[in-house]
């Protein structure tokens, strides 16, 4: 009991160190050599409210002594994360579509980054209400988190969110990215992965409008122009310089398909990881 009452009231410490952004997590799992770890990559246990990887909650809810019942890992990451303090993830659905993430680098920018979060608010009030829509929901959101990432990986761009990229001037980078992490191949003019860069292309406009629309409504001038103008060069050049390879390289795929064989596997593999 004294174990559950001292947990409790670590729980409180913590939950406003977490609302707070600032402060030391008391945990009650530590990573082994004084490994560095993100505060979000832990979570409390529903039922001792003790803090622990969420990584490893689900073996440590199977021994805990408090638990009443056990669960999926997938309900007892949803318990736990009821317990956290609303971040800046937004609405429940949300909240409950990140938390169902595969808990890796990619959701960890995914929900760190305001754009990012604005663009699944938008998928959640449309797709939300249906709980088969949520999988398409985190495609989308990894597919923005992959290209960020795969952006943040030059120097001096490692704490940029994506609206810092979002420029006019960084169009060409922006494409760049955008064919690294679709596997572009500068001899053939094709794609390992021709329908991430099609759909980057797309969930990226959308962006766009989030920013203008954001710059309108904070009377935000240059985000709203600067938007403005890189979503005119996203209309002016992308054909050309990412999508046209994209679905070549798919029609292409389609034609050797009819003749038996089997193309693409990068694709399948790809979109069965999200």
């Amino acid at each position: 009991m004294h174990e559950k009452i001292r947990n409790v009231g670590n729980h409180l410490h913590n939950v406003k160190v977490l609302r707070d952004g600032q402060g030391q997590l008391f945990v009650s799992y530590r990573q082994r050599h004084n490994q560095r770890v993100a505060a979000d990559e832990y979570g409390p246990c529903p039922y001792c409210k003790g803090y622990y990887p969420k990584k490893i909650l689900w073996r440590h809810n199977k021994k805990c002594k408090f638990t009443i019942a056990a669960g999926s890992r997938k309900r007892l990451a949803l318990e736990s994360s009821l317990l956290l303090p609303k971040s800046k993830e937004g609405s429940t659905i949300l909240r409950r579509v990140i938390e169902s993430m595969r808990n890796d680098e990619i959701s960890r920018i995914v929900k760190n980054d305001n754009t990012i979060l604005a663009f699944g608010e938008k998928l959640c009030t449309k797709r939300g209400h249906d709980e088969e829509q949520h999988n398409y929901i985190r495609q989308k959101l990894r597919e923005v988190g992959i290209l960020l990432k795969d952006m943040r990986s030059c120097s001096g761009n490692a704490e940029k969110s994506l609206e810092n990229f979002m420029y006019p001037d960084a169009f060409k980078f922006i494409t760049q990215s955008c064919k690294n992490v679709a596997s572009f191949d500068g001899n053939t003019n094709t794609y390992a992965t021709p329908s991430l860069a099609l759909k980057i292309g797309t969930t990226l406009q959308k962006c766009l409008k989030i920013l203008i629309s954001k710059g309108i409504e904070t009377n935000n001038r240059d985000l709203q122009t600067r938007a403005e103008e890189l979503s005119k060069l996203f209309e002016i050049n992308w054909t050309d310089d990412v999508s046209s390879n994209a679905l070549r390289t798919l029609h292409e795929a389609k034609q050797k398909s009819k003749k038996g064989l089997l193309p693409l596997a990068n694709d399948v593999k790809v979109m069965s990881e999200y």
